[in-house]
């Protein structure tokens, strides 16, 4: 299968995801505002091994960005296809570098381009008069990736997709 037939097939399945209309969009908001006001509260974990204590507390969250505006071909280079346009200084605006087209051109209105899911954990341990503390968070988005002009390639992949990290320790 060739790329370009990717891309429509990855497009297809995103467009038939949010609806490809305003109405998704209202409704994806309004339910993304709906579950963060009816969260409850988060509770931690408390347990006790022999003179060891622990406390563990993990906040799970989650979130979607989308494209909400039309592609303006004033902010499109000429060599991927932009329009002429002239800013306040009388300079070409699609003059830019075709490699700086990818954000505008990769999303379609209505895309949604982001689905971060993401975890924090802090871990607590008291023994006598010993305490440590060890604090993390991890994300995943499995759509950052699903791009129409230009696919990521591995180490810009890697750095948005997914990571986790060790704040305190």
């Amino acid at each position: 299968m060739s790329n370009q037939s990717d891309r429509n097939q990855k497009k297809s399945a995103r467009t038939a995801f949010t609806g490809g209309c305003a109405a998704s969009a209202i409704a994806l908001s309004a339910g993304a505002l709906s579950v963060g006001l009816i969260a409850t509260p988060a509770t931690a974990i408390e347990f006790e091994y022999g003179e060891m204590q622990g406390f563990l507390d993990t906040i799970v969250s989650a979130g979607a960005s989308m494209r909400t505006s039309k592609r303006n071909c004033e902010n499109i280079s000429k060599a991927n296809g932009g329009c002429q346009g002239f800013d306040a200084s009388g300079l070409d605006k699609a003059s830019a570098g075709a490699s700086t087209d990818d954000g505008n051109l990769n999303y379609d209105q209505w895309d949604v381009f982001s689905g971060t899911m993401k975890a924090t954990s802090e871990l607590q341990l008291n023994w006598r008069n010993f305490t440590g503390f060890v604090r993390g968070s991890a994300f995943y988005d499995p759509l950052v990736g699903d791009t129409d002009f230009r696919e990521l390639e591995s180490p810009q992949r890697s750095e948005v997709e997914r990571s986790a990290k060790l704040f305190d320790y």
